[in-house]
């Protein structure tokens, strides 16, 4: 294929090999976008539904802690934004569509952290105010998408 500088054949050069890049090799030379943008005010929350544990019931409570209570291996887990998702699908598909470039292409953990968990500013942004609300941080997982860390109920 000739790759002409002016004219349409820039534009048919690019999109051919836009056609033959497999979402593997796009999402490796385009790095995520940060997500968290600005510093955390804990003064502005959030409640999130569905993030408590069906058995997590009045009827089966047994009353407070103490503040020095262990909490440990909790775990938060971070979500995709919609472009990943979207991404995340269509590789999915291509994985299983027989001809593709990307048919039974299988991604290792730290791949696919690499391109459907979030960045590394945002990995280290959660982090940072894990630690500052005197959380200890055992690790992030390969596959990016879930933080364990460690505290007590204070």
């Amino acid at each position: 294929m000739k790759i002409r500088t002016t004219g349409m054949g820039v534009v048919l050069g690019c999109l051919s090999l836009a056609i033959i890049t497999t979402p593997a090799v796009y999402a490796q030379t385009h790095p995520v976008p940060a997500r968290v943008t600005a510093q955390v005010d804990d003064t502005r929350t959030v409640q999130l539904k569905g993030n408590v544990h069906p058995l997590a019931r009045a009827e089966f409570d047994r009353g407070a802690v103490a503040d020095s209570q262990p909490m440990t291996r909790m775990v938060l887990t971070l979500q995709r934004s919609a472009e990943q998702e979207t991404a995340l699908q269509q590789l999915m598909d291509a994985q299983q569509t027989k001809g593709s470039a990307s048919y039974h292409a299988w991604l290792t953990p730290a791949q696919f952290g690499t391109q459907f968990g979030p960045s590394d500013a945002d990995v280290q942004a959660v982090t940072d105010w894990l630690t500052r609300q005197g959380f200890q941080v055992s690790k992030v997982a390969a596959g990016r998408s879930a933080i364990e860390f460690s505290g007590n109920v204070a």
